[in-house]
């Protein structure tokens, strides 16, 4: 029994060191626990900072992703417009073409009818002045046959021819040159040369309207028909048949 006692303070030596190690582990163990924890805490802390970083930027690009859809929303709106007013100002190019397509037609139908009066008008400017330089010609020679008639009867006032003045007869001078010129106006009348006044005017009026230009006769014939007309006249005026 007188071991017990020593075995009992060896074992006990033994569990005071066993203590002490195992109170130096837990020292140690609480020491790499601390680190651990602190090395945890700041991870811990530079993980929520990466997150918080993160959440910032994701809020940012989201409000520009916002603020880029809301414009990009206002110029489609914009572009729609544009292409609206695009589609209305082609239709009135292409209704103003059509309008200007038969406009063009229409102008040109009217410069052709142009040139066709001013064609017209050149020829007919050509005839008139034809036909008023060829008056100008018959009416000389009316003045110049009136005149010749004047000349005469005032040669046959002066020379006292004197004649009955209820019957006439035919002078029968065949080289009187007054007589000559009497005979010629008679046949350019269409009456025989002695025929009364009155069958000189019945043939006169009975053809006036055929003879006259405006009604599509001769104006040469009419120009010396008339003349002859005038020299009858006279004629048998200072004839005393008239």
């Amino acid at each position: 029994m007188a071991q017990a006692p020593g075995a009992a303070q060896a074992s006990g030596a033994q569990l005071v060191q066993l203590a002490a190690s195992l109170e130096g582990q837990g020292v140690l163990l609480r020491g790499q626990l601390d680190q651990l924890e602190a090395q945890q805490a700041g991870q811990l802390t530079s993980a929520q900072d990466a997150a918080s970083q993160a959440l910032d930027r994701a809020e940012a690009l989201q409000a520009a992703v916002a603020s880029g859809a809301d414009a990009l929303t206002t110029r489609l709106l914009q572009l729609e417009q544009e292409i609206r007013q695009a589609q209305q100002t082609r239709a009135q190019i292409e209704a103003d073409s059509a309008s200007l397509a038969g406009l063009s037609a229409a102008t040109a139908e009217a410069q052709a009818a142009a040139r066709a009066a001013q064609g017209s008008v050149e020829r007919a400017a050509s005839r008139a002045e034809a036909q008023l330089e060829q008056a100008r010609g018959q009416t000389a020679e009316a003045l110049r046959l009136n005149q010749e008639a004047r000349r005469r009867l005032e040669q046959l006032e002066q020379a006292g021819a004197k004649v009955a003045t209820e019957t006439w007869s035919l002078p029968t001078q065949e080289g009187d040159p007054f007589l000559r010129c009497y005979r010629e106006a008679c046949e350019q009348i269409g009456v025989l040369p002695g025929s009364s006044w009155q069958e000189v005017r019945a043939v006169w009026r009975r053809n006036l309207l055929q003879w006259h230009p405006d009604q599509g006769g001769d104006t040469d014939l009419w120009g010396r028909r008339n003349a002859a007309y005038q020299l009858l006249a006279a004629w048998y005026e200072f004839h005393g048949a008239g």
